[in-house]
């Protein structure tokens, strides 16, 4: 497993290929997409959200790369990317994301102001 590859991710530059038909998340292979750290950038003078992925968990059986609960899915940052242009819609809020996984969008929320974010998964996935 590469522990330095990143995958990053600049919600503008998704939200302008989305809304030009064309966006693509990584350029990584099948194995290392779900092993890349994912980089979340989030806007002009915002520290970035670093997220890692794994490809092992305990109790988990597969021989694919992909654990589902430990992948930084299309969906968080779609969520991102919504929260990162709305700012005003989690700022100071409390939030709860249930089925977590890695995380990814409670952490963003936190670091766009959240005043509280708790975060919920299978016991497997949050030991």
């Amino acid at each position: 497993r590469d522990a330095g590859l990143v995958d990053v991710v600049t919600l503008q530059e998704m939200k302008d290929g989305l809304e030009s038909g064309f966006w693509r998340r990584s350029l990584c292979d099948y194995n290392q997409r779900f092993k890349a750290k994912v980089k979340f950038v989030l806007g002009e003078g915002m520290e970035p959200v670093l997220v890692s992925q794994t490809a092992h968990v305990k109790g988990w059986q597969s021989s694919d790369p992909m654990t589902t609960g430990s992948t930084v899915w299309d969906a968080a940052l779609l969520i991102s990317m919504h929260l990162a242009s709305n700012r005003a819609a989690v700022a100071g809020c409390r939030v709860l994301e249930l089925g977590a996984g890695t995380g990814a969008a409670g952490l963003v929320a936190k670091r766009l102001g959240a005043e509280e974010v708790v975060m919920t998964d299978l016991p497997s996935m949050v030991a």
